[in-house]
């Protein structure tokens, strides 16, 4: 049977009733011949841990698979997400388990405790290190032997506050049982009829699978793979929950670069996203505040070029960069240009690094205007582990960005074709971006130009992570 989390598996003294075997015993009364507070029940699941399980029907059945269990011969493994990535792909844990001395409600692993031992092996390991998908074999079968060995080497199971592992978006413990093995014990002459055993099987096998008063969906449900003679194998994939975590886990933001010439409308499309509570960054804005007074552009300025673009104030103090002397002499001197870029703009690609990672794992979209990302061979987004960033570019015909320049910031055409010779060519700029909006007409044009380009995002980021799980959930399907 497939058994759903949040289900006890017999009686115990805190949950005296609605257990497993309470419900066996509803739909098979028959079972109430065997010996014992735990008709059919062969072995054990943890309440929140989902998966597979074996009951008997008949005594006789009872006690062959329960020999089984004590000598080892049965194939149990489990599917886990656990905290971090282990250093080595596949280990074996060789730790005894016992009561834990002070918390009575833990095991732990301690000396003289009973041996255990498992093996491990990384199904999946998130790029970010945040998370791996594990398959733990159990060759013994102690309490949470599966929650302790984890912890115990330092990668507790994900929603197993128990031992360890945070919360998080799991609402469990994540842990199933994904396989099982077993050797049939089939009836005898002495045992009745064979074909009104495995109609009974049948029977106990269908109501099993439906014991989710939701109805397993068909892929959660376990199906035989191998039968070789008496020897059965079952693989049963997790549930939607434990689907839906890993899911979460993988969601990060898509990290968005817009770009452009000046006058295109960069900082329009960027207030865009900033109304509708998506986190920014201006390349601009840190400059700005990288030239305010005390700021560590100006002190780098002052400390390489004096008070030739960073005069002192009355006081002594350095005042704020003089941008409209420094910006002429960067007009006018390539080199210094190229040396100015290379003092500051470390600075400035750090303070974008420290945006994205701080919104990786709470917004669908972060979003940053670079208006030389490309120009300036910007390392923003080099970091392998986070997806790579997407670049957006916002295009509009020089002549009507020139009338937007001179008219919004003042600029001469000295200025502008200044500005313009630091950039590629717009066509080769729109080229290398991965999305190209349009911004040449009116603001109710533009409005409708960004709607659809949020849309295009968010989907993109949607098959990304879609991707993804497909990946991960092939490796339960074909294992």
């Amino acid at each position: 049977m497939n058994k759903p989390a949040g289900l006890t598996v017999h009686p115990a003294p805190g949950r005296p009733t609605g257990t497993l075997a309470h419900r066996l015993l509803a739909h098979f009364p028959e079972l109430e011949a065997q010996e014992g507070f735990r008709p059919g029940i062969v072995h054990r699941l943890d309440k929140d841990t989902s998966g597979l399980m074996l009951v008997a029907l008949t005594e006789r059945c009872r006690l062959a698979l329960a020999g089984q269990f004590a000598r080892h011969e049965v194939y149990k493994e489990y599917l886990a997400l656990a905290r971090g990535v282990p250093a080595r792909a596949e280990e074996s844990i060789e730790a005894p388990i016992g009561r834990h001395p002070t918390l009575k409600t833990r095991m732990a692993v301690v000396p003289g405790g009973k041996s255990a031992k498992s093996a491990r092996r990384t199904l999946f390991a998130d790029p970010r290190g945040h998370f791996s998908l594990q398959a733990v074999r159990i060759f013994s079968g102690r309490t949470h032997q599966v929650r302790v060995h984890m912890q115990h080497i330092g990668h507790p199971l994900l929603g197993d506050p128990l031992y360890g592992g945070e919360k998080g978006p799991a609402n469990r413990q994540m842990l199933h049982a994904w396989k099982l093995s077993f050797a049939h014990p089939l009836p005898t002459d002495e045992d009745t009829d064979s074909a009104s055993v495995c109609r009974q099987t049948r029977k106990a096998q269908l109501w099993a699978m439906g014991l989710d008063s939701s109805g397993p969906a068909p892929e959660h449900k376990a199906s035989l793979t191998k039968d070789h003679g008496k020897l059965r194998h079952y693989r049963c994939p997790p549930p939607q929950d434990f689907i839906d975590t890993a899911r979460a886990c993988l969601s990060r933001s898509l990290p968005v670069v817009i770009t452009g010439l000046p006058g295109c409308g960069k900082s329009l499309l960027l207030d865009f996203f900033r109304k509708r509570d998506f986190p920014v960054f201006s390349a601009d804005a840190e400059v700005a505040r990288l030239y305010q007074p005390g700021g560590d552009g100006t002190r780098i300025l002052r400390a390489h070029f004096g008070d030739r673009f960073v005069p002192a104030s009355d006081a002594g103090a350095s005042g704020p960069v003089d941008k409209a002397a420094l910006g002429a002499a960067l007009r006018g001197d390539a080199a210094l240009r190229r040396e100015v870029e290379a003092l500051l703009h470390p600075l400035v690609w750090h303070a974008a690094e420290v945006f994205r990672q701080t919104h990786e794992d709470t917004a669908a979209l972060s979003i940053a205007e670079i208006p030389l990302y490309l120009e300036s061979g910007s390392r923003y987004g080099c970091d392998t582990s986070l997806p790579a960033p997407l670049l957006v570019g916002v295009s509009c015909p020089f002549a009507i960005r020139k009338e937007r320049l001179k008219q919004s910031r003042g600029w001469s055409e000295d200025i502008i074709a200044g500005m313009e010779a630091w950039q590629w060519p717009e066509e080769n700029k729109m080229q290398a971006c991965d999305l190209v909006i349009n911004n040449s007409g009116d603001l109710d044009a533009f409005n409708r130009n960004a709607l659809a380009l949020l849309d295009a995002l968010l989907e993109i980021r949607r098959e990304r992570l879609e991707a993804v799980m497909f990946h991960v959930k092939d490796l339960w399907q074909r294992l």
